[in-house]
């Protein structure tokens, strides 16, 4: 098979890796605007060593806000996988149907307002279904772990249940560490609460604001992260996807999650970030960019593998449960699933990678560009991952690549 994937992200770099020493990958094609990336990337792929299967591995600088410049670099490609941000998703889906190529990315916004357009939304990649049908290709939007494998839990809880309640969704980034590192690109990490719209979640079907600071809870997540306060996030699609595709009523679906370190709880990462953005000293006339002088207080994610050498990352693990409450044979029921990633797993299979990133690509994206590129895929149109019917098939993958995949149920009788 033959796979394009667009951002040299920790992300895309991550799945390039994996793909790379994939022996039925012929073909890889790894895509950016920054040529910087682009040979960071590559060298990282590279030391590898032998156990690089692919044939034909080629870096490509490119616009992917072109349509035609996102088409030529995955001309002749069977999947294409993008790494980057929403703004470029419906470019890149395009390009996708203008080539003949199955598509998959990790993010979309869930609702548009206070600065987020249509086109960064899921509603609006589910509008090119009619096109991916006409082709006969498949779009699988949001397949990380969260957006992802999170619809995916949901699903499969929610199939199991008589009525459903609430779907709540609750993750936590630990990093063992006195320094300030970034386990995801610091974009992300401020957007995560502070992007825009605003803290969101789904009641019965629309959209409802959140006070961020009164979302707070305290959440005891499995070993070594433990009890740890978190915060309800802007803009996972999630909660538009899982209500959209249940089959069945919901009342709430909400997203909470937290990064701490050894010394840091989310508050106080919030507290570090801002003061590093608003100490900025230059021209009043000017508007500071929050985003990205809150992203300079971090050590970037590129410098992770280095950090590790230095012996100044002593452990690193990320967990995404997610939680659906409701009724089954005339019992409360409380279903909760666990997706655990571990420091010790991921450098087993990707030397450079934290958790956050391994959890991400070494998990669903991996195993769904590897089913797209052989066929195993039947559906055609744009699809949401729970929706598959292959979450059995999926999660015993998940599992061989050291994945930590539980749950729990609490049912009470006679309520």
């Amino acid at each position: 098979m033959k796979v394009c994937i667009i951002g040299s992200g920790s992300q895309g770099t991550g799945l390039a890796g994996l793909l790379a020493m994939e022996p039925d990958v012929e073909r890889l094609v790894l895509a950016d605007y920054s040529e910087k990336n682009l040979e960071i990337a590559s060298g990282l792929i590279r030391s590898l060593g032998k156990k690089v299967k692919v044939e034909e591995f080629y870096t490509e600088k490119v616009n992917a806000g072109d349509i035609r410049d996102a088409a030529r670099v995955m001309k002749g490609c069977d999947v294409v996988f993008n790494g980057i941000i929403p703004r470029f998703n419906l470019p890149i889906m395009r390009a996708c149907i203008q080539e003949g190529c199955h598509y998959l990315d990790l993010f979309a916004a869930p609702y548009e307002g206070g600065g987020v357009t249509r086109e960064e939304t899921i509603g609006a990649q589910l509008e090119l279904d009619g096109e991916f049908k006409k082709i006969g290709k498949t779009a699988l939007p949001s397949i990380g772990m969260s957006p992802g494998w999170t619809s995916l839990a949901a699903q499969y809880m929610i199939d199991r249940m008589d009525e459903v309640e609430d779907v709540i969704i609750r993750w936590g980034d630990y990093l063992d560490t006195e320094d300030f590192i970034a386990p995801v690109s610091p974009h992300v990490v401020y957007h995560e609460w502070f992007g825009a719209p605003y803290p969101v979640r789904t009641e019965n079907g629309k959209a409802a604001r959140v006070d961020l600071l009164e979302s707070e809870e305290e959440f005891e997540f499995p070993e070594p992260m433990g009890k740890k306060k978190i915060y309800t996030v802007t803009s996972h699609p999630d909660i538009v996807l899982i209500p959209q595709f249940a089959g069945k009523p919901i009342r709430v679906c909400e997203e909470k999650g937290g990064i701490f370190y050894s010394n840091l709880s989310m508050k106080d990462v919030w507290v570090k970030g801002i003061q590093a953005a608003t100490s900025v000293q230059g021209d009043s006339r000017q508007e500071i960019n929050m985003m990205e002088e809150f992203g300079k207080a971090f050590i970037q994610p590129i410098a992770y593998g280095k950090l590790l050498e230095e012996g100044r990352i002593r452990d690193h693990a990320v967990c995404f449960s997610v939680e659906v409450t409701g009724i089954k044979d005339g019992a409360r029921i409380k279903h909760i699933c666990y997706y655990t990633s571990t420091l010790e797993e991921s450098l087993k299979h990707l030397p450079w990678a934290s958790p956050a990133v391994y959890g991400t690509i070494g998990g669903m994206p991996i195993e769904l560009v590897l089913a797209l590129g052989r066929g195993e895929i039947e559906q055609k149109g744009v699809w949401s991952i729970g929706n598959l019917g292959i979450a059995e098939k999926l999660n015993q993958a998940m599992a061989k690549r050291g994945q930590i995949l539980t749950e729990k149920i609490e049912r009470t009788m006679g309520f």
